[in-house]
């Protein structure tokens, strides 16, 4: 078979190089069979948190503004959790197991 994808469909995803934007990012616990906590210690409000497989595709998407996101749907891996706030987003990775 062949796949075919349009450049207009596709999101780049990628962890910043620059470690202290990322570090403003909490997540808790991890490794984490469910439940996953947030904190920006900067104080910026989240607009949205996406869940990434390592190959880059979205698997879950909130724009709820919790500081909690249930992933005990998903199985066990390590994700790419990218937070959004009005003004940067910010990307950890996170372990999941059962």
């Amino acid at each position: 078979g062949s796949f075919t994808m349009n450049a207009e469909d596709a999101e780049t995803l990628s962890i910043s190089d620059e470690p202290s934007l990322n570090q403003k990012l909490e997540l808790y616990p991890n490794p984490t069979s469910g439940l996953v906590n947030f904190r920006l210690s900067n104080g910026e409000s989240i607009e949205s948190v996406e869940v990434y497989s390592l190959i880059g595709k979205r698997i879950l998407r909130t724009e709820d503004s919790s500081s909690q996101f249930d992933i005990s749907s998903l199985p066990s891996g390590v994700y790419i959790i990218q937070v959004e706030t009005n003004n940067n987003r910010y990307s950890r990775k996170l372990l999941k197991n059962n």
